[in-house]
């Protein structure tokens, strides 16, 4: 129920973003937080205009406290700095991010807020979460296309033809949240494989990883 009107419905989906509607604010499933190994919390992003000779591929470049992308498309270049608002306050990161990028800014600097984790259960009574109302993991390998596909895959493959189980919520779960905890795991190799300690973010007295 959004505005008053109820909807009824033997199953739902919950495709509501990061609000996570149904899964969240109706169901009450807790989000499994992963901050203190993903600190990542903040980003702040703007276009350009596309350059003449650009490279075709993405390029990602670590920062004192995360890290820029630069994402070059047919009518614009895609810029971005992911950083933990522990170590960086958002006036630094927008300077570090018009300073890293090349190109006549056409938009300006927008400042997003994210929270990194998957939840407890992604398939829950009658719902299921897909997308980012299931979970959320930085973007460093651009994961979340292939989360949704298979989260729509494997809920495919486990769709009873009369009657639901409990059991097959379980083993949704079950895979699902091994595949998350995957990618959790290798977006942090990225990481605590790196001999960086110049910043505080990256090493020093406050390591994380």
């Amino acid at each position: 129920m959004l505005n008053g009107t109820e909807i009824h419905g033997d199953f739902f989906i919950d495709c509501s973003g990061t609000a996570g509607v149904l899964i969240d604010k109706v169901l009450g499933v807790p989000l499994v937080d992963w901050s203190d190994n993903l600190p990542c919390d903040r980003a702040v992003t703007c276009q350009t205009k596309s350059a003449e000779n650009w490279a075709p591929y993405t390029t990602s470049v670590a920062r004192d406290a995360g890290w820029t992308w630069e994402i070059p498309l047919q009518n614009r270049v895609g810029n971005g700095y992911v950083y933990s608002s522990v170590f960086c306050d958002d006036e630094t990161a927008q300077n570090t991010l018009l300073q890293s990028i090349s190109g006549e800014i056409i938009t300006e600097p927008k400042f997003i807020s994210f929270s990194t984790g998957r939840r407890e259960n992604i398939w829950y009574k009658n719902c299921l979460s897909l997308g980012l109302s299931s979970g959320f993991v930085e973007p460093l390998e651009s994961t979340a296309i292939h989360l949704v596909m298979k989260g729509v895959r494997t809920f495919v493959d486990l769709l009873p033809k009369k009657t639901a189980s409990p059991v097959l919520a379980n083993e949704y779960n079950r895979l699902m949240n091994s595949l998350y905890d995957d990618v959790r795991d290798f977006v942090i190799l990225h990481y605590c494989t790196s001999n960086r300690t110049d910043s505080e973010f990256f090493g020093g007295t406050a390591k994380i990883w």
